[in-house]
């Protein structure tokens, strides 16, 4: 599994009454690329929905796990992107090729879990957006949230993902909301890359920003070539046998990384021998 880093921070700006979240998710966002073999919107619009979930990430802890789904109409396309507390992230996109990737019309739908079910599930409806908006969207509908998103992504000469960074500025419950928005209503608007470069720098439209939390972006599948051998032995001895008879092999691929892992004849007929008789 690929290792390559990016980075999520926590901030808090106190004088101004905001919390931020401000992430570069560049390297994992062309690792969902190149896995999945994405092109152009496609590639885009996976790494913006790729953001949006870890700027949501904001919000869970220790063991819990969000998971971002969006069913796209129009364009057509489905995107999952599961993320954990520890910064690790895999994703999945179809298809590989988009005509257009915006505006958006579909679904967005947000599952916040820990390790044993489902905490939290919330929905937003995607209306002639794009992943900004959509997120936008899903914090004044579903989280009844106070703050302004920033998310946005670039191809590279190459067609790989040049960038794919996301800026979260959320109101603190004691802020004033009319002075908020007049403190950062400007936001939607000013240049991206410079205000991740301001909160790098400690501060953000002039106010000091203190440093809560930084960790790792990495993209990471939760498959093994154990997980899929368990798979294969929950197939039980008709099914083992068919397929060492039919194909001699089995070969399964990971939906959210593509990577694949192979058993020959020898593994499958242990698996068959290990499999209880049928009554």
């Amino acid at each position: 599994m690929s290792r390559r880093h990016g980075f999520f921070q926590s901030c808090l700006a106190n004088e101004a009454g905001a919390r931020l979240l401000a992430v570069d998710a560049s390297a994992a966002a062309e690792e969902l690329r190149r896995r999945h073999g994405l092109a152009g919107e496609a590639a885009l619009a996976a790494a913006e929905g790729l953001v949006a979930a870890q700027l949501m990430s904001a919000w869970i802890k220790g063991e819990e796990r969000i998971t971002l789904q969006v069913q796209g109409e129009l364009p057509r396309f489905a995107l999952t992107v599961d993320v954990n507390a520890d910064g690790s992230t895999r994703g999945r996109f179809t298809p590989a090729r988009l005509s257009c990737s915006r505006p958006l019309r579909g679904l967005l739908l947000v599952i916040k879990h820990d390790a044993e079910r489902e905490l939290y599930r919330g929905v937003a409806t995607l209306a002639d957006t794009d992943f900004q908006g959509a997120l936008q969207a899903y914090l004044e509908q579903s989280q009844q949230t106070v703050g302004i998103v920033r998310v946005g992504a670039s191809l590279d000469a190459g067609g790989g993902i040049g960038q794919a960074c996301g800026l979260l500025v959320e109101k603190l419950p004691d802020q004033d909301t009319e002075l908020f928005q007049s403190l950062f209503g400007h936001l939607p608007q000013a240049d991206l890359s410079t205000l991740l470069e301001q909160v790098s720098a400690g501060e953000i439209c002039g106010f000091p920003v203190q440093l809560l939390d930084k960790r790792r972006l990495v993209f990471r599948c939760q498959c093994s070539r154990e997980r899929s051998l368990e798979i294969l032995r929950g197939l039980g001895g008709e099914e083992l046998g068919a397929l060492l008879q039919e194909q001699g092999q089995a070969e399964l691929t990971c939906n959210f990384c593509r990577e694949i892992y192979e058993f020959d004849a020898g593994c499958l007929r242990r698996l068959l021998a290990e499999a209880p008789a049928r009554d």
